[in-house]
Order: C-alpha cells, then structure tokens, then sequence
C-alpha cells in the first residue's frame, strides 16, 4: 500500500506504470513464487488508519519520522533502500540557491496542499514567507515556470521524473542544497517472514541491472540507491 501517487511512483495507475509497479514486480519475481506484492494507493490519512488494523501490510518508500504520531499494529521496518531529498526549484533565468529558512524570507514559495514544512511553517506563520499550496507537484513546478511563485519544494525523484519527461531541461534550477534529506524505507506490518524476505532483497537493490534500469528510465540516477556506494 501507498500514498505516493506522483510520477514516478505512480504513473499510470490504469497501466500500472510507475517506480512502484516496477519495484512490486520485481519483489514477486525475486520470491520466485512465494509472494505476490500488489499495487493499492490509497490517501495518507485512509492508510494510517489502516495500519492500525492487525493486518499485514508492506509500505514502500516511507521514512520513520513521518510515521511517529501514528500508532501501528506490530510494526517492522526494513534498512533503507534509497537516498532522497524535497529540492527546491526556482527559474533557471532567476535561479535560487537555498541556505537555511532564512534564505527564503521574503519569497513566494509553492508546494504540494497540506505539507509540512520543516524549518519554514514557523516563518510562514510570521509572514515572512508567503506560501502558495498547489494540488500536485505538476502544477507547483507550473507555478514556478509561470512566475507565479518563487520557488517550489518538490521531492528528488518526483522533480527528475518531471524535468525529463517534460523536457524542462534549461528551465529549472535545483538549488545545490537541499531543503531536506532522508532515506526511504519499507514498513511491514505483522508479517515477520515478509520483513525478513524484504530486508534480504535490499542489498540487491543497488546491483540487479534489471532495478537499476526501472529506476534510471524514470529520470533517477542509480547513485541514490543506498546498497549501491
């Protein structure tokens, strides 16, 4: 189960296309025969109330932190698999280069409705940054290009997916600092076999050409997946 609809993780839920498709079929083939992982988005708040129930449960993609105010049934989380980081786009013509919080003091800032910001909200609330809320990261990164904000907050892969796919190569500039960085785990819930099953795939992850090539087609480099330094 997840909630990371955007591209790449979820492309074309119809067509199954996306970094998560791709990633469940190659878990089922490494199993050879034993599980079959199966693809369910769902909303944030529908999936913490799942993870509640006594029921197994694998969640790719997610991080520790953004799960502590949630109470989970009988919860195993697996060592990370992916390097990642929320980047900061602005116009290549007026690039923006991020320092801190402070360094956006005074910018119109855009991303995705109902996200924290860590290190920002403080200020936002202050008025000293103007913050903008758009329905996906398609439309913050449009935002940005039509100079209707300053700057927007994308997460990594979903910025890449996005710059090629959407030939916005001369367009965008990332700030070289991030405005965050974080490895993506799986969570298990209740199955033990499964988390041991999934924590012994990790370490293939960063050297099977046949994940290396998923991921490198949806516009990531190979270098953020964590088993591969």
């Amino acid at each position: 189960m997840t909630y990371h609809d955007a591209p790449p993780f979820i492309v074309d839920e119809k067509a199954e296309l996306g970094l998560t498709y791709d990633l469940a079929r190659w878990l089922t083939a490494r199993s050879e025969g034993i599980y079959r992982f199966v693809v369910q988005s769902m909303p944030r708040k529908r999936l913490d109330a799942m993870l509640g129930k006594p029921r197994a449960v694998v969640v790719p993609w997610v991080n520790p932190k953004w799960f502590e105010k949630v109470w989970i049934s009988n919860q195993y989380w697996t060592q990370p698999y992916l390097n990642d980081s929320n980047v900061i786009l602005s116009q290549t013509g007026e690039p923006f280069e991020y320092s801190g919080p402070r360094s956006v003091v005074g910018k119109i800032m855009v991303g995705l409705h109902g996200g924290r910001w860590v290190g920002l909200d403080g200020l936002v609330e202050q008025g000293k940054i103007t913050r903008l809320d758009a329905q996906s990261y398609f439309q913050a990164i449009k935002m940005v290009l039509a100079g209707r904000a300053d700057i927007a907050m994308v997460p990594n892969p979903v910025a890449k997916f996005y710059v090629t796919q959407g030939n916005l190569t001369g367009y965008l500039h990332f700030s070289m600092r991030p405005h965050s960085r974080y490895a993506r785990h799986f969570l298990v819930t209740e199955n033990k076999d499964v988390y041991e099953f999934l924590e012994k795939q990790i370490p293939s992850l960063g050297h099977d050409p046949n994940w290396i090539a998923a991921v490198t087609k949806h516009g990531l480099d190979a270098q953020f997946l964590t088993s591969s330094h």
